[in-house]
């Protein structure tokens, strides 16, 4: 069965402005080859997804603008788009017909994400990461203090030997 763009949308519960964090197994993840990224999922760390975007199906996602801001200072400000091209519900749809195909399908309650706008920043522990959509919405997360092993020992109490 080939899907259609109308029956992907009408198949799709909302859509979330959000943030990929990357976390590498690789101390020079961009030096490894492609099959290594996969192994390591892409450098996949976690998603933070921010509230449903209301009326998406009727936008154009190629006149959205991002700013993304790391403690209240841009890194990146830009026009839609990912190396894929901003259609992002062109992508949504080869997903739909290509995993029906490969892997059974797409399954009610799953997550998909389209790409990455801003390119890859480093966000230092502690930090607080916003991203602003003109339209989208915003997202936020703010990453931990770094933990010593002073602390974290201390953290855990006295032991006994």
């Amino acid at each position: 069965m080939r899907y259609t763009k109308k029956e992907v949308v009408e198949a799709i519960s909302s859509c979330h402005p959000a943030i990929e964090i990357l976390e590498a197994a690789f101390v020079e993840p961009d030096a490894v080859d492609p099959v290594s990224m996969i192994a390591d999922l892409q450098s996949h760390g976690g998603f933070v997804a921010g509230p449903p975007f209301a009326n998406w199906q009727t936008f154009d996602f190629a006149d959205e603008d991002v700013t993304l801001e790391i403690d209240g200072i841009a890194h990146a400000e830009t026009k839609a788009s990912n190396p894929a091209g901003s259609d992002l519900l062109r992508l949504v749809v080869w997903l739909a017909n290509h995993g029906s195909q490969r892997t059974g399908g797409l399954r009610e309650g799953q997550w998909i994400t389209t790409g990455n706008w801003t390119g890859k920043r480093r966000a230092p522990a502690g930090s607080s990461v916003t991203v602003k959509f003109t339209n989208a919405g915003v997202v936020s997360i703010r990453f931990a203090e770094a933990i010593s092993h002073e602390r974290l020992s201390l953290a855990n109490g006295p032991h006994e030997g």
